[in-house]
């Protein structure tokens, strides 16, 4: 078996989890039904990041920052995603309607997001659609396992993943997007250019921090303004060498970094 992004999926798991205990009662919380969506989540993610592994295994090879020695071959990482292709097909089969029919519809998005000829995700704007669109519905898809309504506070909730799901795409396309230009592809991060880039990001976190302020959670603007300073003493430290490009891997660790603890404060903040 291949080393899986195992880390990587489990943080990519943060809006689901996060839609399973939105403003659930305590006793009530991690029902069968939303421990097997979140089962069914999480093999759905590991298949997404396995399948894009191995079509892009001779593209991350010609990239330095992406190179191992220890990487598996391109045809056991297709194994792979084949095996938890049909696992996660399954396990999702198992939820209701509509959660098994988004589950499964979206399985197949990130299949056209990697594939090669379809490959979306060099095809500006549907790399970026698609990243907030999962970020969205992973979050409603969690909030549907247990009945609760879609209030407008849902739906800001929703777009703070959203928001964070597409920083995330752009801050990757930003900083490979040196060896993208070798390799030929046009991502909207070389398009824009790193200034620009960088411009993008931050009104994006912005946003993600506004969202999250009105989300409906307990002491949901309090943690949004505490989020807020952290976030602009984190840009004060760096400011000048953003800019450059030069600490643009320092602002990713450290705004992670950030967004994660804010993110794991209101998902406790959510259980009521």
């Amino acid at each position: 078996m291949p080393s899986l992004r195992w880390a990587e999926t489990l943080q990519m798991l943060a809006p689901g989890v996060a839609g399973v205990v939105y403003l659930q009662p305590f006793p009530e919380l991690l029902g069968a039904q939303s421990l097997l969506f979140l089962l069914a989540l999480f093999l759905h993610v590991l298949f997404a990041y396995t399948y894009n592994d191995s079509c892009d295994y001779l593209l991350d090879q010609a990239n330095p920052s992406k190179r191992t020695d220890g990487r598996a071959r391109q045809g056991t990482l297709r194994t792979a995603a084949r095996i938890l292709f049909v696992a996660a097909a399954g396990s999702a089969a198992l939820l209701p309607w509509p959660i098994w029919a988004w589950l499964l519809g979206y399985q197949l998005v990130w299949v056209g997001y990697s594939a090669p000829g379809v490959f979306l995700k060099a095809r500006i704007p549907f790399a970026h659609l698609i990243h907030v669109g999962a970020g969205v519905s992973y979050f409603i898809l969690g909030v549907l396992t247990h009945d609760a309504p879609l209030t407008s506070h849902t739906w800001l909730f929703a777009a703070f993943f959203g928001c964070l799901y597409w920083v995330g795409a752009l801050a990757g396309e930003l900083t490979d997007a040196s060896s993208d230009q070798r390799s030929g592809l046009r991502t909207l991060g070389i398009l824009l250019g790193l200034k620009t880039g960088i411009r993008m990001l931050l009104g994006l976190q912005l946003l993600a921090l506004l969202c999250l302020m009105f989300s409906g959670i307990r002491w949901a603007l309090g943690i949004g303004l505490v989020g807020l300073a952290a976030y602009a003493v984190m840009l004060a430290q760096i400011w000048h060498g953003l800019w450059q490009g030069e600490l643009l891997p320092v602002f990713r660790r450290r705004y992670r970094l950030l967004f994660s603890l804010l993110t794991a404060g209101a998902v406790l903040l959510s259980v009521v």
